[in-house]
């Protein structure tokens, strides 16, 4: 895999003094800072709404952490963000855990036939029942845990009196349905996130990852996919597991899971889950912790409990001993990464308000410059405009399947100066589109800038 270096100099002109006094324009807001930079990342599980819970974990975390990592670690800055995985319901959610599972086990996954996913479903219904009706303060029957997964895809109550055939027959239509969303949605998520961490690696950042529940199966995926695609900062990669679902986790990273976690505990009745391996009775009389044990704050990060301390205790010393990679992609006032999955060859294009097209044969432009170039599959592809270099006008950023023999899935990423991440866009590529590079790639961003009272505004599209 070709990597071309930042550090060339030709780029290195771009930063001389003589070139930053020609530039009246700052694109980036703030000064540059010198300062290391750690990217943690909360990966959560089902059932969590954006702009709520996911929100309040990350905001919870940053509180938590970021400024006894910072005294800590003496130079550095800790960001807290979200790897989030958006939820479609209970039902909806709980078909993407079946099939990260068999995907997971190594089996060819283009979803299970509606009866067989129904009867993991049952059963694994009947097994959260049965650790349920185990606790007293449980009211719930594994018949209306299965009652309340029907409702979520709207079947009528008015039909389902009873678990009758009837029942299971309305259950089945529904899987046919959302299955094959579920699998897209796997895979969009997948990708985005691992865009995510691989666009950090090349920025020289390291990237941890706290997972709960299935988060881990998202973060594994992700993980092992930026690690694929950038191995020689593999090792600038960490992750935390919270309650997690998963047979392994990356490269064997740190985990805990209560033994009374009861979605885990029923989960492995049915599938293959890492062992629990934490006590987490808090040893007083009124237990604090939710009936099920596997919320992320309640049942596992309250200060009184031993998974919380073993989770600090890792934290710091992730914080102490990872390495950071080496710089290998440009940052400022725009900047757009590209990766994609095991064809051979798909190229970043921008088109700059100049008019300059930077591609793979053109790589530097009027004010940006393409300083990653890949041509052996899964990327990643860097373009970067530096503070000092953005042009007033718009920037059109898109994608050109260029060599292959399938379809290709690609991703984007884009960082602007003024601190906004705009969410990554991905699509699919069905053919090579030809020799050379063509001139009509397909975009996916389109970034106005402008000027207002001296401050550069950018407008996503």
């Amino acid at each position: 895999m070709k990597k071309t270096l930042i550090y060339t100099a030709c780029v290195a002109a771009l930063f001389s003094p003589s070139v930053l006094s020609q530039s009246t324009l700052n694109g980036c807001l703030g000064t540059a800072t010198e300062e290391r930079e750690t990217k943690i990342y909360f990966a959560n599980g089902i059932l969590v709404p954006i702009d709520d819970d996911e929100d309040a974990t990350v905001a919870f975390l940053r509180h938590q952490y970021k400024r006894t990592l910072e005294s800590a670690e003496q130079g550095q800055i800790f960001t807290f963000l979200s790897a989030y995985n958006p939820t479609s319901g209970l039902y909806a959610d709980v078909i993407e855990v079946v099939n990260q599972k068999l995907a997971e086990a190594g089996i060819a996954n283009q979803g299970l036939s509606a009866l067989q996913l129904l009867q993991l479903l049952r059963a694994a219904a009947l097994n959260l029942g049965d650790a349920l009706a185990k606790n007293a303060e449980s009211v719930y029957t594994a018949e209306e845990i299965l009652r309340y997964l029907a409702l979520t895809i709207g079947v009528n109550e008015n039909i389902i009196p009873s678990i009758t055939p009837r029942f299971l027959e309305n259950i089945v239509i529904a899987i046919i349905a959302a299955q094959a969303r579920e699998i897209a949605n796997i895979r969009s998520v997948e990708g985005r996130h691992s865009n995510f961490y691989t666009s950090d690696l090349q920025a020289g950042k390291r990237v941890f990852v706290i997972a709960h529940s299935q988060g881990n199966l998202f973060a594994n995926v992700s993980l092992t996919s930026a690690a694929t695609s950038l191995p020689g900062a593999a090792d600038s990669l960490a992750m935390i597991g919270v309650a997690t679902p998963a047979a392994g986790q990356f490269r064997s990273s740190f985990y805990r899971t209560a033994n009374d976690d009861i979605v885990i505990l029923a989960l492995s009745r049915i599938a293959t889950v890492l062992p629990a391996n934490i006590d987490n009775d808090p040893g007083i009389p009124d237990d604090f912790r939710s009936v099920w044990g596997h919320f992320f704050v309640q049942d596992y990060m309250k200060n009184s409990l031993p998974s919380r301390r073993d989770i600090d205790a890792e934290l710091t010393r992730l914080a102490s001993t990872v390495p950071f990679p080496t710089l290998e992609a440009g940052e400022g006032a725009i900047r757009a990464t590209l990766t994609w999955d095991a064809q051979p060859d798909v190229d970043l294009h921008a088109f700059e308000p100049s008019g300059s097209h930077v591609y793979y044969a053109s790589r530097r432009g009027s004010s940006g410059f393409l300083d990653v170039d890949d041509v052996s599959s899964f990327g990643p592809e860097n373009y970067f405009v530096a503070c000092n270099k953005i042009e007033l006008g718009t920037y059109r950023i898109g994608v050109n399947y260029y060599r292959g023999s399938a379809p290709s899935t690609a991703t984007v990423s884009l960082f602007l100066g003024d601190g906004r991440i705009p969410s990554p866009k991905t699509l699919t590529l069905p053919i090579a589109r030809g020799v050379g590079g063509d001139d009509s790639p397909q975009i996916l961003f389109t970034i106005g800038v402008t000027q207002e009272n001296g401050t550069v505004r950018y407008t996503v599209q």
